[in-house]
């Protein structure tokens, strides 16, 4: 590992199908938006990880999913994707990993630690199972999202056992 890397914080892509427009008085155009995020990535001194924290989705559809992970995939460098409030969690898991696009939760880089929250674990309900899944309904879309007691201790356990300095 070099002694510097560069790390790319993209946040709250928002993606949508293809000719699905935006809703809520917002209207951009996030296709575009994101290629042109991609090309200042492309055309800059260049970046060893690319770091997507949250909102990847607007509505936490697969197809949003996967139109989001080709989109990274074409970053040409690894990739690390988090969920935010705008992200559901089955369909998430399901389609946002690709050889290079990853969902860890925790990533070391030399002396760094990378740890990747989720602030609507707390909206998490326990399915038949006991496995944490999304409320019905879109209740997890409609939140502004906060790091609940569960995330809390899962980051101080992360930071207890993490090499970094």
């Amino acid at each position: 590992m070099p002694e510097s890397f560069r790390v790319a914080q993209l946040s709250d892509t928002h993606f949508l199908e293809d000719g699905v427009e935006p809703e809520g008085g917002f209207s951009y155009d996030v296709d575009a938006a994101f290629e042109a995020v991609r090309d200042h990535l492309l055309a800059g001194p260049g970046v060893d990880l690319v770091v997507v924290t949250g909102d990847v989705a607007d509505h936490g559809r697969a197809p949003q999913y996967r139109k989001a992970a080709t989109a990274f995939a074409g970053l040409g460098v690894p990739v690390n994707v988090c969920p935010g409030n705008h992200d559901l969690a089955a369909p998430f898991a399901a389609t946002v990993g690709r050889p290079t696009v990853g969902t860890s939760r925790v990533i070391e880089l030399g002396g760094w630690a990378f740890l990747f929250l989720d602030t609507s674990a707390g909206l998490m309900e326990p399915n038949g199972d006991g496995l944490p899944v999304d409320p019905p309904g879109e209740a997890r879309l409609h939140n502004n999202g906060s790091l609940g007691a569960g995330e809390s201790a899962w980051v101080r356990q992360a930071h207890a056992e993490v090499a970094a300095e």
